[in-house]
C-alpha cells in the first residue's frame, strides 16, 4: 500500500534545508481544478526491468555525471535553444540546461521520411550534424521529449541519447496545444501510461531518464504521483509548484510546500521550479523546499544573470553591469541587473558564432524579452526591432560542412536595432527623473515571485510582472446570454495568443503535434513580427 502522508513527510532522503514549511508561499488554488485521478498504490504498477546497460542513477547521476547542479535553465519552447543555453552558462551562472521540448512523434516522422526536407526537419528539432548541441560548451545538457506512445518516444530518445546526459519526459506543459496532442500535464490522469513511458526509457536507454511534473491540488496525490515517477525509473524529478490550471493571468504563486513534500517523499534528487524572478529568490527557494537545485524559466529569460554568483558578477565588464560596483542608493540595488543593449549584444555574439542555423522565432522572442522595459519607454523602436531578420545565405550546408558559421552578416540587422536603442537609453541614463519610480509604479501587477517587485530603471533587464486584468463592468442592455462581458480591455487569455501562434507555425509546416513550431519553413509561411505587448508573446514553459 502507498505509505501515509505523515510518513511521506518524514521519510529519509538527501539532506534538506532546516527552513520550515511556514516560510513557503501557499497560493490559493484555481476554483476550476479538474477532478483528481484515483490514487494508485505502487504495488499496482509493474516493476521495471533492470537496464542491460550500466548507467548512473539517482544521486550518483546528480553528483558524478551532472556535477551537482544547483542552477538549471528550464526547457522552453523556442527559447532554451543553443545560443541562449551558452549565454546562460557563460555570463549567467547556469550549471545545467534543458533543450526546448521536442515532439517525439514529429521527430520520428521526420526520421522515417525520405528526402532533404525531412533531413532538414530533423536537424531543426536538434542539430546533430555540427556537433555543437550537446557537445563541448553545451555538454551539460538534458534533452526533453514529449509524447504519449512508449515505442515512438523510445525511438526518438534512442536517436538523441548520444548527444546529451539524460532524457527528460515532459509531464508539465499546461498549454492548449498539449491538451490537443495529449501530452505534458494532460497525461497526469493516466498514471499507468506515464509509468510505461518512463519505464520503457529507463530500461532501454543508455542514459538516465528524468521527469518534469506539475503538482495536484492535493498533497496526497502530488506525493503519490512523484513516487510513481520514481518507481518507474525517473532519476531526477523536477517539480513545478503550480497546478495545470495555473497559467497566463491565472499563474499565481507556485506552492513551495508541495515541492518540499515531494522532496521529503522520494529518494532521488528534486529540482524546484516556480516563483524565481530575482537572484535572492534562488536561495530562498532552495532553503524553503530543500530541493537539490532550482530551475528557472521566465526569470532566466528576462535576466539570464539570475543565477550569477558574486564571483561571476565581479568578472563581468561594467559595460554589461554599469552599477556593479556602486555603493550609493538607489544604484546599489541595481548591481546585478544588466544593461539591455550590452546584454542583447552578448546574445547576438552567441547567435553569430553558431555553425548551425538558429531559429529566427527564438531570436526574435529573446530580443523582445530582453528589450521589453526599454521598448515600453521607446515604443517607436518596436517596429525597427520587429523588422530585423537573420540573414543566412543559401550556401548554409557548405558552411556547416566546413565547420564555420556565417558570422556577423547573420545578425547585422539586429545589431543596428540595438544600437538605435542604445542611443536612446544613453540619453535616458542622464535624466535624474528615472532614478525614482513613478507615482503609479507597481500598482497593477500580478505577483509570480515571493520577493516584492522592485523598481529598476527601464535601461536594465528585469523580471516581467503580468499586469492585472480590470474587473468586468456590467453588461450592456443589448447583450444576450453567452456574450462576452464588456470590459476595459480584451480579457481573452493572452497565453492563448501565443499558443495559437505555435499552432499556426506547426500547421504551416505540416507537422503532427509540432509543439516547438520551429520547422525550417515556418517563418517563411507565417509572418513573425513584434508582439503588441510583452504578455502577448508568452513563454511556453514546459
Amino acid at each position: 500500500m502507498t505509505p501515509s502522508i505523515s510518513a511521506a513527510m518524514t521519510s529519509p532522503s538527501a539532506p534538506a534545508s532546516d527552513a520550515g514549511p511556514s516560510t513557503t508561499p501557499r497560493p490559493r488554488r484555481p476554483s476550476h481544478s479538474t477532478p483528481l485521478p484515483p490514487l494508485l498504490p505502487i504495488s499496482s504498477f509493474p516493476t521495471p526491468a533492470p537496464p542491460p546497460h550500466a548507467k548512473p542513477s539517482g544521486y550518483t547521476f546528480y553528483h558524478t555525471t551532472l556535477g551537482s547542479p544547483r542552477h538549471i535553465v528550464a526547457p522552453m519552447v523556442a527559447a532554451s535553444e543553443l545560443p541562449w543555453r551558452k549565454l546562460s552558462r557563460r555570463i549567467g551562472g547556469a550549471d545545467l540546461c534543458y533543450s526546448p521540448m521536442i515532439s517525439s512523434s514529429s521527430f520520428v516522422n521526420s526520421l522515417r521520411a525520405k528526402g532533404k526536407s525531412a533531413q532538414r526537419s530533423v536537424l531543426n528539432w536538434f542539430n546533430t550534424a555540427t556537433r555543437e548541441e550537446g557537445h563541448g560548451q553545451d555538454s551539460k545538457l538534458i534533452i526533453q521529449l514529449a509524447g504519449n506512445d512508449p515505442t515512438v518516444l523510445l525511438e526518438a530518445a534512442t536517436h538523441l541519447q548520444s548527444h546529451c546526459l539524460g532524457i527528460d519526459l515532459n509531464l508539465g506543459c499546461p498549454q492548449h496545444i498539449a491538451k490537443r496532442g495529449h501530452y505534458g500535464s494532460f497525461l497526469q490522469e493516466d498514471w499507468p501510461l506515464i509509468h510505461s513511458l518512463i519505464s520503457t526509457l529507463h530500461t532501454n536507454l543508455t542514459v538516465p531518464v528524468t521527469a518534469k511534473m506539475r503538482v495536484f491540488p492535493s498533497v496526497e496525490h502530488t506525493i503519490a504521483y512523484a513516487r510513481m515517477l520514481e518507481h518507474a525509473g525517473a532519476q531526477i524529478i523536477t517539480v513545478h509548484g503550480r497546478t495545470r490550471e495555473q497559467k497566463g493571468h491565472k499563474t499565481g504563486l507556485a506552492d513551495w510546500e508541495m515541492i518540499r513534500a515531494v522532496k521529503s517523499a522520494v529518494s532521488v534528487p528534486v529540482f524546484a521550479n516556480g516563483n524565481v524572478l530575482y537572484r535572492e529568490d534562488v536561495e530562498a527557494c532552495l532553503s524553503a523546499t530543500g530541493a537539490d537545485g532550482v530551475m528557472s524559466a521566465e526569470g532566466n529569460l528576462y535576466n539570464p544573470l539570475i543565477f550569477a554568483g558574486e564571483q561571476l558578477l565581479s568578472s563581468l565588464p561594467t559595460s554589461l553591469l554599469p552599477y556593479r560596483d556602486s555603493d550609493a542608493s538607489p544604484e546599489a540595488a541595481w548591481r546585478s541587473f544588466p544593461y539591455i543593449p550590452a546584454l542583447a549584444h552578448e546574445y547576438l555574439d552567441e547567435v553569430a558564432a553558431c555553425r548551425k542555423r538558429v531559429d529566427h522565432s527564438a531570436v526574435k522572442g529573446h530580443m523582445f524579452k530582453i528589450c521589453r522595459p526599454a521598448l515600453e519607454r521607446h515604443k517607436e523602436l518596436r517596429g525597427v526591432l520587429g523588422k530585423a531578420q537573420l540573414r543566412y545565405v543559401d550556401a548554409e550546408e557548405r558552411e556547416e560542412e566546413a565547420g564555420q558559421g556565417q558570422g556577423e552578416a547573420v545578425v547585422r540587422e539586429y545589431r543596428e536595432a540595438v544600437s538605435a536603442l542604445d542611443e536612446k537609453l544613453t540619453a535616458d541614463k542622464q535624466d535624474p527623473l528615472y532614478l525614482q519610480p513613478p507615482k503609479d509604479w507597481g500598482s497593477s501587477s500580478l505577483s509570480a515571485s515571493v520577493t516584492e517587485e522592485k523598481y529598476v530603471p527601464h535601461w536594465l533587464a528585469q523580471p516581467y510582472f503580468r499586469p492585472a486584468l480590470p474587473l468586468p463592468e456590467e453588461k450592456t442592455k443589448g447583450e444576450k446570454k453567452g456574450e462576452v462581458e464588456k470590459v476595459g480591455v480584451d480579457t481573452r487569455d493572452v497565453q492563448g495568443r501565443g499558443e495559437k501562434r505555435v499552432v499556426d507555425l506547426e500547421e504551416a509546416n505540416g507537422g503532427e503535434a509540432n509543439e516547438k513550431g520551429n520547422a525550417e519553413d515556418g517563418h517563411k509561411k507565417v509572418r513573425l513580427s513584434e508582439p503588441t505587448t510583452a504578455a502577448q508573446n508568452p513563454i511556453l514553459e514546459v
